[in-house]
């Protein structure tokens, strides 16, 4: 996520999409994080869709806690316990 003239890496969580009243289009809003304040940064209309399409790549996050089995045999053993 170049080009927005932060040297901090971008989180997803700090971005979001929204409709533009006075553009009357679509446009990301970016929560910029001060000492004391939050403040939003607008984008251009047209950095919208790449926003889009590299949220969508993003793997899903891991579960900790949760059994999966490595092989084929313990598979078995997993789905007999249930």
């Amino acid at each position: 996520m170049g080009g927005i003239g932060r040297r901090s890496g971008l989180e997803f969580r700090e971005v979001t999409i929204v409709d533009d009243d006075d553009l009357g289009k679509t446009i990301l809003e970016i929560e910029v994080r001060g000492k004391r304040v939050v403040r939003y940064c607008k984008s251009m209309p047209g950095a919208v869709r790449p926003f889009e399409r590299l949220r969508s790549r993003l793997r899903p996050a891991r579960v900790y806690g949760v059994h999966t089995p490595k092989k084929t045999s313990d598979t078995s053993a997993v789905l007999e316990e249930q």
